[in-house]
């Protein structure tokens, strides 16, 4: 089974003059799935998939957009500085997800405030789509081969022998350690994880730090594997990003915990007050004496 030959043109087919790209067509995939199961757990967290679905557009575009530019900043920066044209050339693969996750996090929290929405509970039914997603996209970087590893003498390995691949084409026809395999398969190890906590973690915003905190480790581990370029201390930006985020949400799981800790209305949807309700209106009974002199 292994090592396993990846012959594929990243280009698909063309269209006129666009092309259809495996990476491209695998993310939409990916971005329709995961909007499924956030609409279905929008219907058993309160909010509705009309929620889902008015998020939809901006946690796209702007998903897209962080992911590209954390990409940038990630790998060769020098060279997009030299050539900005390539920045948003997204069709060329290339995304980071932890660009991806920050950005959406801005999004849910501006639509949450306008809303009057908790934004913590909103988090955590959006963010069971965000593995499962990415499982999608996972399978695009495989076709592409811009997300390997270093060469390998192993079996467990990719070769890659088309040309067109986004390949180093010195690592061209030689076995390379399968990075996006290995990252697929966490995330969906951490999708599973997220599953089968959603009904049984009742503090607001914890799903999504556990999230957070499984998305750091499964990094940080991966990227010791991917041929990346080093950044500071012999790790990579991604190590580094990963090591930062851990930090922040241990903190912040205990953080919420204490906060949310036996208040009744933290399982609540809105943050909006509920209307008080009206006081009974106390009736005064009329002595029967009385009621005698009026007949």
């Amino acid at each position: 089974m292994f090592p396993v030959h990846i012959g594929l043109d990243p280009i698909i087919t063309y269209i006129g003059p666009v092309a259809l790209r495996w990476y491209g067509l695998m993310i939409g995939i990916g971005i329709a799935v995961g909007l499924m199961v956030d609409a279905r757990e929008a219907d058993r967290t309160g909010f509705g998939r009309d929620t889902v679905y008015s998020l939809a557009t901006w946690l796209i575009i702007f998903g897209i957009i962080g992911g590209r530019l954390y990409y940038v900043v990630q790998n060769d920066f020098g060279y997009f500085l030299t050539h900005p044209q390539d920045i948003l050339a997204t069709w060329q693969g290339g995304m980071a997800f932890f660009g991806t996750i920050f950005a959406c996090f801005i999004v849910i929290l501006i639509f949450a405030y306008r809303r009057q929405l908790s934004f913590w509970r909103l988090l955590d039914t959006l963010v069971l789509g965000l593995p499962l997603g990415q499982v999608f996209g996972r399978v695009g970087n495989m076709v592409n081969g811009d997300i390997v590893g270093y060469r390998t003498n192993s079996a467990f390995a990719f070769v890659y022998t088309n040309p067109h691949s986004f390949i180093d084409p010195a690592d061209l026809n030689h076995p390379v350690f399968p990075a996006a395999l290995v990252e697929l398969l966490m995330s969906l190890a951490i999708f599973g994880i997220l599953w089968y906590l959603r009904t049984r973690l009742r503090t607001p915003g914890m799903l999504s730090v556990v999230y957070l905190i499984a998305y750091s480790i499964s990094q940080f581990a991966v990227f010791f594997w991917r041929a990346n370029s080093v950044t500071l201390f012999g790790l990579k930006q991604a190590q580094l990003t990963s090591i930062a985020l851990f930090i922040v949400c241990i903190p912040l799981g205990f953080y919420l915990w204490q906060h949310y800790r036996g208040r009744p209305d933290s399982m609540r949807a809105s943050t909006a007050a509920e209307p008080a309700e009206a006081e009974p209106v106390e009736q005064v009974a009329i002595p029967e004496e009385a009621s005698r002199v009026g007949q």
